[in-house]
Formats: C-alpha cells, structure tokens, sequence
C-alpha cells in the first residue's frame, strides 16, 4: 500500500474517533510485527492494543528478533547474543506472548540471564506452569468457553470482564482453571 495512501486511512480513523467521537475503528491482524508498525504512526494516547491469543514458534522468533535489533536498550554485543541463540529456550519460556518476549529481552539486559527463568520476574509463573501439568488438555473449558472469553473482552467498553459476571457466565471451576493456565488475569 503506498505510504500516502495509509496516512490518509490513518488520518481518517483518528478523526472520526477522537475529533468527532463518531465511531471505533479496529484493526486486526495476524502479522506480528503490525503492532510496532501501528504504534510507529498512531500516538499510544489515541490507540489500545488488544493481543488475542499467542504467537506461533515462527511468528515469535520472527517477533524476538525484531524486538532485539530495533530494541535502543541492549549493547551490541547482547543484541548478538540473544539474535545468536537458541530461540527454542525463549519460546519456552515465554510461550510466545509478545508481552513476555519484550520483558524477557528488556530483563535479560539488565540481569545478563539468557536461559534460565527463575530469576526473571514475569516468567515466574510460566516458569511454574511449565512443570507443571498444566501443559495437558483444559479440563473444564473448551473452544467454546475460550472464544466465549474473547467475545465479552472484545465487546466490553471498559476493556475487561467483572470476575463475577465471568462465573455467572461460564461457572467457577471453569474460571479457576482458565486463571490457573494464565488465559485470563484476576
């Protein structure tokens, strides 16, 4: 798409949802990088990013080496390092959630740990997950239930569910479970 092109698109959504309060405009996208290329051109004031869902192994690795080389923090010679290892480490360890792919780079430059989890705050309780058996089948929930998630999430004006609501919903035992796999957040 030529760049003119996108500006005015651009243009045209900022207007119409924050000059005119006339709509919300939502892009979606299975590209991974479009999140950096968005907040390249759109303030963070006028824009909330909403990730369903995580990245496969090749759309993370992909997404950790762009991180890592447009990242100003590390020095050139963490930047080699981390572009240089073993990417299977990293995709365990953050499951392919952007969110822990950006932390797990900024931590790691600032504690020097490249593969072990322990001390990296965030990862803790992926870290606990991954011994754990919850890397098995869901018990209590299914497509349905997690799709059913996704709907409220996306339909909510407050950008979040009551956990109440969320029970009386889909049940107790599903909710705790859904919690316990860090699917949804309390």
């Amino acid at each position: 798409m030529e760049k003119h092109i996108v500006n005015v698109l651009l243009d045209f959504a900022l207007t119409v949802t924050q000059s005119n309060s006339k709509m919300h405009i939502i892009f979606t996208t299975s590209d991974s990088l479009f999140l950096d290329w968005i907040t390249q051109r759109i303030k963070s004031t006028y824009l909330e990013l909403l990730v369903v869902g995580d990245l496969s192994r090749e759309e993370a690795n992909k997404y950790f080496l762009h991180v890592v080389n447009n990242n100003p923090q590390p020095s050139k010679e963490t930047k080699e390092i981390l572009s240089s290892m073993d990417f299977g480490i990293v995709y365990k360890m953050t499951g392919g959630r952007m969110f822990f792919i950006v932390d797990y780079i900024n931590q790691v430059n600032r504690s020097g740990y490249f593969d072990d989890p322990r001390p990296i705050y965030i990862l803790k309780n992926e870290y606990s997950r991954m011994l754990s058996d919850s890397s098995e089948e869901a018990k209590t929930y299914g497509e349905w239930e997690t799709l059913t998630v996704c709907r409220l999430l996306l339909d909510s004006p407050l950008g979040y569910i009551s956990y109440i609501g969320l029970v009386k919903k889909l049940g107790l035992g599903v909710v705790k479970e859904m919690l316990e796999r860090n699917l949804i957040q309390y």
